[in-house]
């Protein structure tokens, strides 16, 4: 069956502002001779192209060869470097001994994972399990334990070729790992060894006993060892690694302080940092690493948390995988796949509502890399979409970047010139690769945006916290057996606008929509007393509210911006606080306004 993809977060809003117009607002009824409101853009549905008609069949021993859809030739396994040319339940894997290496806790586990396939738009109906969508086809390929035993810790699909699941049931616990070319299967001791990152060809593994410490090992998909690296003792807290696009290259985050650089074909290393507590920046209590330019560089960042303050703050350094440490504005929070471009947003605080988390006023800058100058910014546009889907931003082209505005998701061009194009699809992150056309959709869908088609998997739960893009465009991946978890949603300064340097930094606005006028009023809601009724088109400059600032402090001075406040009626209502041209000050309905 297909359905569209959920446009979760701006539905939330567009909900919750709907309401309060059905209930008339903050503005008296409209006049007979009033404009029109302003609509907004026109978005276009994409049409799917194929139904689903099938039932998927359980996976143990078939008993038939699959049948092929769509006059497709026949296949044993789903081949990740190839598209999906058959439909049908894959073989049980062959067991094959595999000799560890000193890694001697490491057994074929057969029997372990059980597999399914789906046609597009098919209803999913398993509870759990770690699943990836063929981007061109549709098909949905499920893996999951076929023990089902107790808690699911991790799930992970490393590079589309690995499946790792770690599981526990009472008190004791097994990993297991899948090798979805070969079938193959493993288990393990998770207190032994734990698999800290993957790509196609190498695992790296830590090896967290022995003397005097334990070991990390890269090995090959065979589990040959191809490298080793001391583990010091009491070194180890938790892993966070990433492979080189060549795979010769590790950076390795072991524990709260130390990020190293580990080079597969020499067994060497080099430190890439060691962070040490700041008088700047306080306590150091994290390093980490994440990936610049889809993975051509990478980013080293140390956590601080100051104690005096109660405030938290970082400071990243960028490198390429020479080691060699590269230009870095700490503003920057999303390098362009082509290096030229930085993105980062500004100008707001957090709302703090348990209900709405966002910034407002959210600003997105776009800065060229070489200068470190903005290019343009875009007002009331936002890189965080409200349900922590990870991932660049960026088109792989470097072209421009996706942004959530008030009435859905744009993509903002760097080229040919700077313009907004909008999406008609809920929370779209572009694909690492390919020619700019695909776009996961939330973490259960693909959108085509060259074709003006999508797919969706059908599921009966929410999807856990995985980003849906691996190293390549040519799947999504996806996880159940979360539980559910809510959508924030978030308020916007007005609808979305470019503007190009030298920027203003006075905020203003203009009333529109009210068909009459917007009441002023001398406190937040519709029962405070009415200063003043502001005609469509009036101009408002933002303030900040003295009795706000009078009264603040802690965290909501540092969390909550001192223009505007949020109250519940019968829905969650925003109001901003604004002077007049005649210096009158009071607070307004914020569905009611729009940049100037």
């Amino acid at each position: 069956m297909w359905r569209s993809p959920p446009l979760l977060t701006a539905l939330a809003a567009a909900v919750a502002l709907a309401a309060l117009a059905a209930c008339g607002g903050d503005s008296p009824p409209p006049s007979p001779t009033a404009p029109a409101t302003p609509t907004a853009p026109a978005t276009s549905t994409p049409t799917p192209t194929v139904a689903a008609t099938a039932t998927p069949s359980p996976t143990a021993t078939p008993v038939a060869t699959p049948t092929p859809s769509s006059g497709a030739e026949p296949c044993d396994l789903i081949v990740v470097e190839n598209r999906y040319g058959c439909r049908g339940a894959i073989p049980p894997p062959t067991p094959t001994p595999i000799p560890c290496e000193g890694i001697e806790c490491i057994e074929p586990a057969p029997d372990a994972f059980e597999h399914m396939t789906w046609e597009p738009g098919e209803a999913i109906g398993w509870a759990d399990g770690i699943f990836f969508m063929d981007t061109e086809s549709g098909f949905v390929t499920g893996y999951r334990s076929r023990e089902g035993a107790g808690f699911l810790g991790h799930f992970a699909g490393f590079d589309g070729r690995w499946v790792h699941i770690r599981e526990y049931s009472g008190g004791t616990g097994y990993t297991f790992l899948m090798d979805r070319l070969t079938g193959r299967a493993w288990r393990w001791d998770p207190d032994e060894l734990e698999i800290v990152a993957g790509v196609s060809e190498y695992l790296l593994i830590a090896q967290l006993t022995g003397d005097p410490g334990g070991r990390y090992v890269v090995i090959d998909e065979n589990f040959q060892e191809i490298a080793s690296f001391p583990i010091a003792p009491g070194d180890y807290e938790r892993s966070g690694a990433l492979f080189s696009p060549d795979r010769n290259k590790v950076a390795l985050a072991p524990n709260s302080t130390t990020v190293y650089l580990l080079d597969v074909q020499e067994s060497s290393f080099q430190v890439l940092l060691q962070a040490v507590d700041s008088e700047e920046l306080g306590q150091v209590y994290g390093a980490y690493v994440s990936p610049l330019r889809n993975g051509r560089e990478v980013l080293v960042t140390a956590g601080h948390y100051d104690e005096s303050e109660g405030d938290y703050r970082s400071a990243s350094r960028r490198f390429n995988w020479e080691g060699e440490e590269l230009a870095w504005d700490q503003r920057w929070g999303d390098l362009s796949p082509d290096g030229l471009h930085a993105a980062w947003e500004e100008g707001g605080f957090w709302l703090g509502d348990v209900s709405v988390h966002g910034i407002w006023p959210a600003i997105v800058v776009v800065a060229d890399v070489e200068t470190g100058e903005p290019v343009f910014r875009v007002r009331s546009a936002s890189l965080w979409y409200g349900d922590f889907l990870g991932g660049s931003r960026w088109l792989a082209s470097g072209d421009g970047l996706v942004m959530k505005v008030q009435d859905g998701f744009v993509i903002a061009r760097v080229r040919p010139v700077p313009e907004l194009v909008y999406l008609p699809v809920g929370t779209p992150l572009p694909a690492p690769g390919g020619d700019d056309c695909l776009f996961s959709v939330g973490r259960l869908g693909v959108y085509n945006s060259c074709e003006e088609t999508w797919f969706t998997a059908e599921v009966s739960d929410w999807p856990g916290h995985y980003d849906p893009w691996g190293s390549h465009d040519r799947e999504i991946r996806f996880v159940l057996d979360h539980g559910g978890h809510g959508e924030a949603f978030q308020y916007f300064a007005g609808s979305p606008r470019i503007e190009f340097p030298p920027f203003a930094d006075e905020l203003a606005f203009r009333v529109r929509g009210t068909r009459s006028c917007l009441y002023l009023r001398a406190e937040p809601g519709t029962e405070a007393a009415i200063l003043d009724c502001l005609l469509d088109g009036t101009r408002l400059v933002l303030s900040e509210s003295p009795e706000w600032v009078e009264a603040a402090s802690g965290y909501d001075r540092d969390y909550r911006h001192p223009s505007i406040d949020l109250i519940w009626t019968d829905e969650l209502e925003a109001w901003v606080y604004v002077r007049t041209a005649d210096g009158l000050e009071g607070w307004v309905a914020h569905e009611y306004l729009d940049h100037d």
